[in-house]
């Protein structure tokens, strides 16, 4: 519902009255008789909250942080981009109710601008009788299929608090603050997204606010710590972090984007950058890195107009489950638990990260490039058949499946929007582990090929189903265990800045997201896995025994050992045609 709103005063300008133009009608549910002293930019501030209160009477501001983890699609992800992140509410009454003045006062603050919706929200103040309209500041539209997933999935039982891509990136040179922060202002302008945050109608839906301008906290300057130690740099890194995730569950932040500069030492500073993962993927990261480069350096010309998040183009109407038959074979019965599963609300310590990692060597990305070409299949299936065949020989199952993220985007100029545009897609093997690697790649090769055909089909349904099924049982996700995230070349290894020596530092996981993570990154330079586990599932010495088996399998594929042929001695794929 949306409406024309008068804002009325007195003639000295203090005392206002908001009502329904032309009528006294219900308002959020309740009748508007609202009379209170106040300033005029406070009058001004409180048009944000009825056009939001309009909409929505409860308001997804957040609650309080409590941990930060890895993303299937970012370096780092305070909270959980798979089954969970929160919100909040700021009462369950209107906003304009006085009762929540504490409250809702905090949320005006760094927004005392008129607020405007899709549909004709307006604010007007009257003078001698005719109605000037202040310029509508926000856009109000339902948000698609995929914001909408990630939005609802912080109310999930037993979520982490906020889902956001963090980096910290270390500048060393001569470092024109003036200039950073330009640019990124100068990033939040151009990009809608980064200017949007999101409610909840009575209804359930989640509905996306636009806000016209940038906002005035996109950059804070930190006070100088003299450190030069690097091990120091990086644990202040993190402790920045911290705070930074802070913001995002703060009422009086509209900007998407936050970030923090610290000086070091001479020309030495840090730049903790954190963006809200409903609004930015790998692609959309790789999109802001090269333009931030493009603004610092004063380059505005190379950039083009900035193609906006259009959310009515994304597919946002599917058919059910049970009207899905390769949907429905996939989830019956529906997929093992092969890991323990401790109850995130029950035992919180179960989730404390415990991390393993290994490196494979320069040599792995020719042997894999040669494998995917003799296996006639792309280097991502060799690498989901090796993490498959690993996890049949680690928990002695035939029956192993994990989530993946994939790129949903169809329309060219979604290929230049920043956005959100990546859906968790389920992977599931049930080849018998003795028929050997070889039978597991080629069901690889196929249930790859279907989970890309339906790629945009809501991970979030196929959850639910799996809930409805297992009942409320304590677990993170009723679904998957287990998320592989890919990438070829690290995207953080992309941010510039014109005459700025710039390297990303690693960042710590202060808790994991569900029982395991596979991180798997590969380049000329190495392929490495990282595998973060959540410690009431898995232990130091599994996560290692584990590598070892992904080590062997990943030989298995691409080498000439044994395990690489046939029952003819012939090595996988030769006799393919």
């Amino acid at each position: 519902m949306a409406a024309a709103l008068d804002l009325v005063q007195d003639e000295d300008g203090r005392d206002a009255v908001w009502r329904r133009r032309a009528d006294r009608s219900r308002f959020g549910g309740r009748w508007v008789r609202c009379v209170q002293s106040l300033s005029s930019c406070s009058a001004a501030a409180i048009a944000v909250t009825a056009a939001a209160a309009i909409t929505s009477r409860r308001a997804s501001v957040g609650r309080p942080v409590r941990t930060a983890s890895a993303c299937a699609s970012g370096r780092l992800c305070v909270g959980n981009v798979l089954p969970a992140c929160p919100s909040a509410h700021v009462g369950s009454r209107c906003l304009l109710v006085l009762a929540n003045w504490t409250a809702w006062w905090k949320l005006l603050q760094g927004q005392r601008h008129a607020i405007g919706s899709a549909d004709g929200m307006r604010v007007g103040y009257v003078d001698d009788g005719l109605e000037r309209r202040v310029p509508s500041r926000a856009q109000v539209y339902k948000a698609s299929s995929v914001q909408s997933r990630l939005i609802m999935m912080r109310y999930a039982p037993g979520g982490v608090a906020a889902q956001v891509v963090g980096v910290h990136l270390l500048l060393r040179g001569p470092l024109d603050v003036e200039r950073l922060r330009r640019g990124l202002i100068e990033l939040t302008r151009r990009h809608d997204i980064l200017r949007t945050n999101y409610a909840l109608s009575e209804s359930g839906e989640v509905l996306a606010i636009v806000h016209e301008n940038e906002g005035p906290d996109v950059l804070d300057v930190a006070r100088p710590t003299g450190l030069v130690d690097e091990r120091e740099i990086r644990d202040h890194g993190n402790t920045l972090m911290r705070g930074v995730v802070g913001k995002f569950t703060s009422p009086d932040r509209h900007s998407i984007l936050q970030a923090v500069l610290t000086h070091h030492a001479a020309d030495v500073h840090s730049l903790v950058l954190a963006i809200d993962h409903v609004a930015v993927d790998e692609r959309s990261k790789a999109l802001l890195q090269r333009e931030l480069a493009a603004l610092y350096a004063g380059r505005v010309d190379d950039l083009g107009e900035p193609h906006p998040y259009d959310a009515a183009a994304v597919r946002n109407v599917f058919p059910a489950i049970d009207e899905t038959p390769d949907l429905r074979e996939l989830l019956t019965p529906l997929p093992p638990r092969i890991l323990a599963s401790p109850d995130p609300q029950r035992d919180p310590d179960a989730f404390r990260p415990v991390v393993a990692s290994r490196t494979l060597g320069t040599a792995v990305w020719d042997r894999v490039g040669e494998a995917s070409r003799r296996l006639r299949c792309t280097r991502f299936v060799v690498h989901v058949a090796a993490v498959m065949w690993a996890l049949k020989q680690f928990s002695d199952s035939d029956d192993i499946s994990f989530v993946t993220a994939m790129d949903t985007r169809l329309r060219p100029q979604d290929f230049d929007t920043v956005g959100f545009f990546q859906n968790l897609v389920l992977l599931r093997s049930r080849s018998p582990r003795s028929a050997g690697i070889a039978a597991t790649l080629e069901e690889c090769r196929t249930i790859v090929r279907d989970a890309f055909r339906r790629r945009d089909y809501p991970i979030a349904s196929l959850v639910a189903e799996a809930r409805a099924e297992r009942g409320e049982a304590g677990c993170r996700n009723p679904l998957y265990q287990i998320a592989l995230a890919y990438a070829v070349e690290d995207v953080d290894l992309g941010w510039r800045l014109d005459g700025v020596d710039v390297e990303p530092v690693e960042l710590d996981f202060p808790e994991a997201a569900i029982e395991l993570f596979v991180y798997l990154s590969e380049s000329p330079s190495d392929t490495k896995a990282l595998l973060l586990g959540a410690a009431g599932a898995l232990g130091s010495a599994e996560l290692d025994r584990l590598l070892t088996l992904w080590r062997e399998a990943v030989g298995a594929l691409t080498g000439d050992d044994p395990a690489t042929r046939d029952n003819d001695g012939q090595r996988l794929g030769s006799s393919v045609r």
